[in-house]
C-alpha cells in the first residue's frame, strides 16, 4: 500500500537519518514505527494516550474533528 502523508521537515529528516543509521530504507523505518505505534495505541499505552490527548486540537477542516500537533520535544534537533 502506498500512503501519502504531510510530514514536517524535521520528521522527514529524522526518518532519513534513522534509515541511514539502521542501514535500511525510509519506507521500512516508517512502516515499522507506524506498526509499533498502532500496536501501542491498540494496547492502550498510557504514555501514548496522554501524548495524543495533549496534542489534540480542533480541526478547521469539515471532514475531521481533530488535528494532532507534533510536540517540539518529538521533533529532531529542537
Amino acid at each position: 500500500m502506498r500512503v501519502k502523508a504531510d510530514l514536517p521537515v524535521e520528521v522527514k529528516q529524522a526518518v532519513v537519518a534513522a534509515a541511514e543509521r539502521l542501514e535500511t530504507s525510509e519506507s521500512q523505518v516508517v512502516a515499522f514505527l507506524l506498526a509499533w505505534a498502532l500496536h501501542e495505541l491498540r494496547t492502550a499505552n498510557p504514555e501514548l494516550a496522554e501524548a495524543l490527548e495533549t496534542a489534540r486540537v480542533y480541526s478547521r477542516a469539515l471532514r475531521f474533528l481533530y488535528n494532532y500537533e507534533i510536540p517540539d520535544a518529538f521533533l529532531a534537533d529542537r
